[in-house]
């Protein structure tokens, strides 16, 4: 069985006064199905398995939608509230 190296982007989610931002590093992402979720602090905290275009909506949908943006990446609201209160 063949193994290839997957090349994960990061995704976070930060608080930045009232706005939640959760952003995604695409930079040099070509492709790969997962993408690694990190809170604040930069603690792993799980995989979730996306296409690259659905982050890419996902970081999009960020910009004003927080819930759609979660959603897309395996995210609930109450689970971006957790993290961001620790």
């Amino acid at each position: 069985m063949k193994t290839a190296e997957i090349r994960i982007p990061p995704v976070s989610v930060q608080r930045d006064g009232a706005i939640v931002r959760i952003s995604v590093d695409l930079q040099d992402f070509a492709q790969g199905p997962s993408v690694a979720l990190y809170d604040k602090a930069g603690k792993f905290r799980t995989f979730a398995e996306i296409r690259a275009d659905v982050a890419r909506a996902a970081v999009e949908a960020a910009q004003g939608n927080v819930s759609a943006a979660g959603a897309m990446v395996g995210l609930t609201r109450q689970t971006i509230a957790k993290w961001l209160a620790e």
